[in-house]
């Protein structure tokens, strides 16, 4: 079974409070990973935000959609740099 990662772009739309609200609500991590998130964001200008089954990572996406968020699910590549 394949395995996905949801990608946020950063979002000047809605301010970093906003934005890690909704990934603690959509995402169901905790504020302090959801916070490490914003800080990618703001600096790279995208993050990888949850791994999972393609089902889950599309429920989560149409919400950001919603709130006019970009965002893109891709087929996940685990790296072997610490191999």
């Amino acid at each position: 079974m394949k395995t996905y990662s949801f990608i946020l772009y950063k979002n000047v739309e809605h301010n970093n409070d906003f934005i890690m609200a909704c990934i603690i609500k959509f995402c169901k991590i905790d504020s302090f990973a959801a916070e490490q998130c914003i800080l990618i964001m703001n600096n790279a200008n995208k993050c990888f935000i949850k791994i999972g089954s393609k089902n889950e990572l599309c429920l989560i996406k149409h919400k950001f959609d919603k709130l006019n968020f970009k965002s893109k699910i891709k087929e996940y590549v685990p790296s072997n740099v610490h191999e």
